[in-house]
């Protein structure tokens, strides 16, 4: 004769958690929750390091020379851009200008730069980006020495800064957008962000 299979005996409520019951001992509070980062989350930590690492190391395998050509590119544009941004200021009130002339010239050449972007926008369409980066970085560096030279001829000087302000921002955009393209996509990120990095070197 078979013998009927022995049913469980029956759990009251709770039982799951109490010792001897095969449940896992309740913790107050929810103090299992509360010890510390274990192994998993620290060797996570460990790893997000290492992964940086690891893509910083796989930009330069995969070019020197561009990654050196992004790195130079953003670091003089910027260069050039926060310089005058931060010292035009005090460069003109030391010319007697006042601190309100001082003020609205500088307030004109970065409005004209929105006209500079939107123009960016169009002519990296048209003519490409190494066109417009290759042509309008030279030439703002040259409108910011002319502004430097006619410094004693207000008239003069507020057009060459309003020049450099438009010109410094139709190279800005199409910069950000050729440095993109050099990398592929996997490392376009990457490539990317450090060279927008090295530029924070001028703030």
């Amino acid at each position: 004769d078979e013998t009927p299979a022995r049913r469980p005996a029956p759990t009251r409520h709770g039982d799951a958690a109490r010792p001897g019951h095969g449940g896992a001992a309740a913790t107050p509070h929810g103090g299992a929750a509360r010890r510390g980062a274990g192994p998993a989350e620290r060797a996570s930590g460990r790893g997000t390091i290492a992964s940086v690492g690891r893509r910083f190391a796989e930009l330069w395998r995969f070019g020197a020379r561009v990654t050196s050509v992004a790195w130079l590119l953003f670091l003089t544009v910027f260069l050039v851009y926060y310089g005058a941004l931060t010292w035009l200021p005090s460069i003109l009130v030391a010319q007697g200008y006042g601190d309100y002339a001082a003020f609205m010239v500088t307030t004109l050449m970065t409005g004209i730069g929105v006209v500079g972007v939107l123009a960016s926008a169009w002519l990296v369409d048209v003519i490409g980006r190494k066109w417009v980066i290759g042509v309008s970085g030279p030439l703002a560096v040259l409108a910011l020495v002319l502004f430097a030279v006619r410094l004693d001829v207000p008239a003069e000087a507020k057009w060459w800064i309003t020049a450099f302000g438009f010109l410094i921002e139709l190279t800005i955009p199409a910069l950000y957008a050729y440095v993109s393209e050099l990398y592929p996509t996997w490392l376009r990120a990457s490539g990317f962000g450090w060279a927008s990095t090295v530029s924070r070197v001028d703030d």
